[in-house]
């Protein structure tokens, strides 16, 4: 490690001799170090587990109608016989938007959403590779 190190601090020192004309030798003394490289160990410490915090999930009607990605997830839902694209956000909805803050500013910057409203057919069809793997594993 420290042979790789001292090359390229030399192959670095070279390059600054040649494009700003300054001598070689002079730089190698003053820059070149001597290097030495130890391993240095860490020792991990047991730390008590702190219970998680649990997020409470807000009911669908208050929460943003934005539609997240949520990993490629697709379902049936057989009440609705009807699918299942992506996930609800999970933040509220912002004053009388019907969408969060972060989508509301997504919205401004771009127009639209990426994944469109949950309520609506997503406007890509991205969604469709994951509902051909779903329907493989029926």
């Amino acid at each position: 490690m420290n042979n790789i190190i001292h090359h390229d601090i030399s192959l670095l020192i070279h390059s600054i001799s040649i494009q700003y004309k300054i001598d070689l030798d002079l730089l190698r003394k003053r820059y070149l170090p001597t290097i030495s490289i130890e391993k240095k160990f860490t020792i991990k410490r047991n730390q008590s587990k702190k219970p998680r915090k649990s997020h409470t999930l807000f009911p669908p009607q208050h929460r943003c109608l934005a539609r997240t990605w949520a990993n490629g997830s697709v379902s049936f839902d057989t009440t609705t016989n009807s699918w299942i694209y992506g996930a609800q956000c999970s933040h509220l909805k912002h004053g009388p938007s019907h969408y969060c803050r972060i989508h509301l500013s997504t919205i401004e910057r771009h127009s639209s959403l990426p994944h469109g409203d949950f309520d609506k057919p997503p406007p890509h069809p991205h969604y469709d590779k994951y509902k051909k793997k779903k329907k493989d594993d029926e």
